[in-house]
């Protein structure tokens, strides 16, 4: 049992578009001489399309990992599903109660400035 057309294609908008996804796919199989449209995927046409991405979307670095991995992978059954990563876990502090002075302290009251001195004769 191959891969699926589906995943295939999901693993292609990682880097392209919807639209543009399925337009790689169609310039594989005309490439690769594919009349039928593919809905699984087996191991040759896995490293085919591994070796067209590489020719003509060198850029993709993410989705030739994939397939690539694909294509390591024996096993269908183990092979690998994209998942998000957890968010990770919010840790509360616990909260503090404020602590209170014994005596209440009192503010010193702010000492007024000095008038100023006028000159005597005008500058």
């Amino acid at each position: 049992m191959g891969v699926s057309k589906t995943q295939i294609t999901n693993y292609l908008e990682m880097r392209f578009d919807y639209q543009s996804a399925r337009n790689v796919l169609i310039n594989w199989r005309k490439s690769a001489k594919i009349k039928d449209d593919i809905d699984s995927f087996d191991d040759a046409q896995l490293k085919s399309l591994l070796a067209y991405l590489k020719d003509n979307a060198p850029e993709a670095t993410r989705v030739i990992a994939a397939v690539e991995r694909l294509v390591l992978t024996p096993d269908a059954s183990v092979r690998p599903v994209e998942t998000k990563p957890e968010p990770a876990p919010i840790i509360e502090e616990p909260k503090q109660e404020p602590v209170m002075a014994e005596e209440p302290v009192q503010a010193e009251e702010p000492a007024m400035a000095e008038e100023p001195v006028m000159a005597e004769e005008p500058v």
